[in-house]
């Protein structure tokens, strides 16, 4: 058996793809902060974000695009917390 073996039922599934796709992203960026790129196995982020193996390979069909939306995600909210700033900027001299 591997640690992502559940015999037991399951978590009740949300199809709600909007949330289903940030949930899957929240599960991930958790996974791959605390544990590292090992830790995204499809099994454990399918778990934790409550979604279905379909839904997951249909809204992230491999690792790769998982990661790129955590980058994506993480970048954003960089870019928002600075907006007021860059937008204050008039001229790169200052």
């Amino acid at each position: 058996m591997t640690p992502d073996w559940n015999d037991g039922p399951g978590p009740r599934l949300d199809t709600s793809e909007p949330d289903s796709r940030a949930r899957v992203v929240a599960t991930a960026t958790a996974l791959l902060v605390g544990h590292g790129v090992s830790a995204l196995s499809p099994a454990r982020i399918q778990a934790g974000a409550r979604v279905s193996r379909a839904e997951l390979e249909r809204l992230f069909p491999t690792t790769d695009t998982i990661v790129e939306a955590i980058v994506s995600t993480r970048l954003d909210a960089v870019f928002r917390a600075q907006r007021p700033r860059l937008d204050a900027v008039r001229h790169l001299d200052e």
